[in-house]
C-alpha cells in the first residue's frame, strides 16, 4: 500500500514496509556478555511473546527520494532541485556520487509509548526488550528501504554505498531539517523537534550514496 506527497515537483511515495524481525539479530542484540542469567526455556519463551507484542504496535513505513549529485564542498553536497546538505564534516563521501538516496522511516508512536508505559510502571526489563526489538526493526527497515532505492536504479550500473545520518559521526544532527522539505515527514507521522532529533524516537533520516563500482585493472 502506498500513499503520494508532492515534494519540490516530484512525486514521493510512502512506503509501508513488511519486516521479519530475525531471531539472530534480536538475539545478536540482547546477548549480554559476562551475564550469569540462564537463559531458561522460560526466557525464550517470554522474548518470542514480546517480539509478537511488539510487531503488532509497530507500523513500519518510509519513503525514499532520488537525486543527482551537482557539487561537493567542504562540508556540503549540492543535488537537484536546489537541495542542499549542509554541515557534513566528511563531504568527501560523495566525491564519486552519481545519485543520492534521501530516505526517512519510523515504527510509529505506539511501541515507544508501550515500552514508557512498562519502565513507568517499574517493569524496566520489559521495556528494554521492548526498545531492543524496535531497534532491530529499524535497522532492518533501513536496510529494506535502502534495497529498495537501489532496485530503482536497477539498469543504471549505480550501486548503493556508504549511508550517513544526522546525528552521527560525519552529520551534525541539524541535517534532519532538509528532510522536511523533500519527503512527506508528516504523511510518515516523523516530526523534526526543535532540537532537531525526531518523534517519535524510532525514526530515521539518512542518505545513501549512489556510485559506480570502480572497474578492476
Amino acid at each position: 500500500m502506498k500513499t503520494s506527497f508532492r515534494a519540490a515537483d516530484a512525486e514521493v511515495p510512502v512506503i509501508f514496509l513488511n519486516l521479519a524481525l530475525e531471531k539472530r539479530r534480536l538475539w545478536a542484540r540482547l546477548r549480554i556478555r559476562g551475564s550469569k542469567i540462564r537463559r531458561t526455556l522460560d526466557w525464550f519463551g517470554m522474548v518470542d511473546r514480546i517480539t509478537l507484542e511488539a510487531r503488532s504496535l509497530m507500523e513500519p513505513r518510509g519513503a525514499f527520494r532520488l537525486l543527482s549529485l551537482q557539487e561537493v564542498e567542504p562540508g556540503l553536497v549540492r543535488l537537484a532541485g536546489g537541495v542542499e546538505l549542509p554541515n557534513l564534516r566528511q563531504a568527501r563521501h560523495f566525491g564519486k556520487a552519481e545519485k543520492i538516496a534521501l530516505c526517512a522511516l519510523t515504527l510509529g508512536s505506539r511501541l515507544e509509548e508501550h515500552a514508557n508505559a512498562l519502565a513507568m510502571a517499574g517493569d524496566h526489563p520489559e521495556a528494554s526488550v521492548f526498545s531492543i526489538i524496535g531497534d532491530c526493526a529499524l535497522t532492518e527497515a533501513q536496510e529494506k528501504l535502502k534495497t529498495l532505492a537501489e532496485k530503482s536504479l536497477r539498469g543504471s550500473g549505480l550501486r548503493a554505498g556508504v549511508v550517513l545520518q544526522p546525528g552521527a559521526q560525519y552529520w551534525n544532527i541539524e541535517g534532519n531539517a532538509i528532510f522536511r522539505s523533500v519527503l512527506p515527514l508528516g504523511a510518515l507521522g516523523i516530526r523534526v523537534l526543535d532540537s532537531f532529533a525526531l518523534a517519535p524516537s524510532k525514526s530515521k533520516t539518512f542518505a545513501c550514496v549512489f556510485s559506480r563500482p570502480e572497474s578492476g585493472p
